[in-house]
């Protein structure tokens, strides 16, 4: 659950807004100022096209780099609060006048023109009011975008927070219903077969370690997967007998792939639990995985009441793929057969 959306760049839209800025204010200024200068009698060089593009650009990356800023600034002790509109404001006068009172130096030391004697002076200072405002509102732009990043952020870090809770409420409650199962199975058979009990929580014993072994982790390997469905398997045949018939088809290729640990287990309580079936009429199961799916398949015969149950079987199981992949289960039913087939999952697409 990795975020796809990035944070806006401040070095590259300063860059491009500089540019832009360039652009859009430095031709009418020289278009402007040469018009000026023709009427002042003052000759309009390369000079002064290369100053008034530098003047401009520079201008523009200083201003909007001041605008943009939220992070305190130290000047001679004073801490400024970037963050406060009015010290920005101030800035912006104070750099203003500075900026202008260099240049004017500047081009006094080296032509023998003041622009604030002049009608050149005005325009000057004019397109760079322009030139400042326009800075203002590319950093106000700039703040609501990030101010929506950082909202999507910590909406997504919400979320993934939430969902990994859930993700670990789901996984605690397997043990519980693992456990109400397996106690109903030995009840049943206890008065009719005590040996069969006793084997039966002997193979419960070996399921449950399973059980314990896999539940710190989001995912296991099909190859372990089924290793614990012939243990369960097992334990079913103890208690159905001949009711129950399971065939298995797993591609050698697949065994490398990842499932959600147990999740075998509730496909086959789903069938025992919303089915009628005996040795006459057995229930028919079928396993079979091929390329990137695992399927189970069962025989419908579907009980008029069904059992109770804590509701967390499919939805379950479903929410958990979900989590670790984006993926869902696909869920199929006929006349005569219900079908599951569970994503099988890669290293890289899991979270394990």
């Amino acid at each position: 659950m990795q975020s796809t959306k990035k944070a806006p760049s401040k070095i590259k839209i300063v860059l491009v807004s500089a540019i832009l800025i360039t652009l859009l204010i430095a031709g009418p200024r020289i278009s402007m100022m040469s018009r000026v200068s023709a009427q002042a009698n003052w000759q309009f060089d390369w000079f002064s096209y290369t100053f008034l593009i530098v003047n401009t650009f520079g201008m523009a990356v200083i201003f909007l780099t001041l605008n943009m800023a939220v992070k305190p600034l130290t000047i001679g002790g004073f801490i400024l609060n970037m963050s406060d509109k009015w010290i920005k404001v101030g800035l912006n006068v104070l750099l203003f006048l500075l900026i202008h009172f260099l240049i004017n130096l500047f081009i006094s030391q080296i032509r023998d023109f003041t622009p604030f004697n002049r009608p050149f002076g005005f325009l000057a200072i004019g397109s760079n009011l322009i030139l400042v405002l326009s800075t203002v509102i590319i950093a106000w732009v700039y703040r609501l975008l990030v101010t929506n990043y950082e909202m999507y952020i910590k909406n997504e870090q919400l979320q993934k927070k939430q969902a990994e809770t859930k993700f670990e409420v789901l996984k605690s409650q397997i043990n519980p219903h693992f456990l109400f199962n397996s106690f109903y199975t030995i009840n049943g058979l206890i008065g009719k077969n005590p040996q069969l009990a006793m084997e039966f929580v002997n193979d419960m014993s070996d399921v449950y370690r399973y059980v314990l072994q896999s539940s710190k982790a989001n995912t296991v390997s099909l190859k372990e997967e089924l290793h614990f469905f012939e243990a369960y398997s097992a334990m079913l045949k103890k208690r159905f007998n001949k009711a129950i018939i399971i065939e298995e088809n797993i591609a050698l290729a697949t065994l490398v792939k990842k499932v959600p640990p147990l999740s075998i287990q509730i496909l086959l309580e789903n069938a025992i639990k919303h089915n009628n079936f005996n040795e006459k009429c057995p229930l028919r199961i079928r396993i079979e995985s091929n390329g990137e799916q695992l399927t189970l398949a069962n025989t419908l015969n579907q009980r008029e009441v069904i059992e109770k149950s804590a509701n967390i079987g499919l939805y379950n199981l479903n929410h958990r793929y979900k989590h670790l992949s984006n993926r869902e289960i696909a869920i199929r039913k006929s006349e005569t057969e219900f079908t599951v087939t569970l994503p099988l999952l890669d290293h890289e697409n899991s979270h394990n």
